[in-house]
């Protein structure tokens, strides 16, 4: 074998060596590759399971804020919001823009809650106070104040909530407003009791000529006292909705009935009572129809003049029973209308006062009715008269 060939097939053998070790060598790092972009597709995996996680939590907590009906917002330690709902939106008044590229001190500008902001990201405590918010009405909010928190219980901010209770004010106010009218309408009446009373304790029984008028006028207003406190447990017991004893009603005996007991006090004044009944039967309670029919009734002779006329009509509408009383009385108000159903409400102070009557007859009327489910209606003119509409579900 020549030295030549020798030299040749070492050449070759140290070429094959150099390829196999190349080779070997690109296979190592086409395997690394490999496995670097299998770590790439698993980390982008993860990666879109965490956002899709992450809107998913997010979808989840707007839609739980949209359905709160409280007001929600919340902002952090640099005054920032950072979510909020839209109801917060309309109760302070300002848009989405302003939350997101103002912080909450500059957009907000009622200094009561900005004090209970700042006082709750000083001291880290829960505070809350009822607010007053003026816009197209005043409405009222109980504003609780509350800091937010992270896991390692790191202060993050605060989240406030605008819970309405405008209700719960208009309730507290006429409740103060009845006791307020209570003790008035007791006040007049007890005060002329304990003085005609002290008059003839004082030399009054020897006064022939006075003391029977004394004891008449103690008498009214001792009967006066006890038509109050009937027509207040009246009320009482239909705002505490009772169940209803509901019977079938002919419509025409019930109201001819309902008319004779009125009769003698309408023809003191000359007032002629009519019926037009078109409707046969109805459903409901006996005691309190008639209560509420009895009040507007007594309504109607009191305020109608002498030689007016009183109708009663019975119909049926719309899938509803209508009872309507008509007169031809000094009417009301057209300011008036809205507040005659409330309770001790007076159109006219000394005139009813002077008529006898209590304060709460339409009141008995309206939650009478509205206890069956209905509603009642009014028309009026000064000086044409009045319509009252018991409007009851068939």
């Amino acid at each position: 074998m020549s030295e030549s060939y020798l030299i040749f097939l070492v050449l070759a053998l140290f070429i094959g060596c150099i390829f196999i070790l190349v080779f070997v060598y690109q296979n190592k790092k086409l395997n690394e590759l490999r496995r670097e972009i299998s770590l790439l597709h698993s980390t982008k995996e993860q990666l879109t399971n965490v956002v899709t996680h992450l809107t998913q939590e997010k979808q989840t907590l707007s839609a739980v804020l949209a359905s709160i009906y409280d007001g929600v917002v919340a902002m952090n330690q640099d005054e920032k919001v950072l979510f909020y709902n839209q109801r917060v939106l309309s109760i302070l008044g300002v848009s989405e823009k302003d939350l997101t590229e103002r912080k909450l001190f500059e957009v907000v500008r009622l200094p009561e809650i900005n004090a209970l902001l700042e006082t709750a990201l000083n001291e880290k405590t829960i505070q809350q106070k009822q607010v007053a918010i003026v816009g197209e009405t005043e409405k009222y909010y109980e504003v609780i104040v509350s800091p937010l928190f992270s896991k390692d219980y790191r202060m993050m901010g605060v989240v406030s909530i605008f819970h309405d209770i405008t209700d719960l004010k208009s309730i507290e106010h006429m409740r103060v407003d009845f006791v307020a009218n209570v003790s008035h309408e007791f006040k007049t009446p007890l005060t002329s009791i304990r003085g005609y009373t002290d008059t003839l304790l004082q030399g009054g029984l020897d006064d022939s000529k006075n003391r029977k008028k004394f004891v008449e006028i103690v008498r009214h207003h001792a009967e006066r006292l006890s038509y109050l406190v009937d027509d207040l447990l009246t009320l009482s017991q239909l705002e505490s909705k009772q169940v209803l004893e509901k019977k079938e009603i002919y419509v025409a005996s019930f109201v001819e009935g309902l008319l004779e007991r009125m009769a003698v006090a309408a023809e003191k004044k000359h007032i002629t009572l009519k019926k037009d009944i078109q409707l046969q039967t109805i459903v409901a309670d006996e005691q309190k129809l008639e209560q509420a029919l009895i009040n507007l009734l007594d309504n109607a002779i009191k305020y109608t003049s002498e030689g007016g006329t009183i109708l009663v009509e019975a119909y049926f509408k719309e899938n509803k029973a209508h009872i309507c009383v008509t007169d031809t009385g000094v009417g009301i108000g057209a300011q008036h209308l809205p507040r005659i159903f409330e309770r001790f409400y007076r159109v006219d102070l000394g005139r009813d006062r002077e008529l006898g009557g209590t304060g709460l007859g339409l009141s008995i009327v309206k939650h009478s009715i509205l206890l069956h489910g209905g509603n009642v209606e009014v028309e009026s003119t000064p000086g044409k008269g009045s319509r009252f509409s018991l409007i009851l579900p068939l």
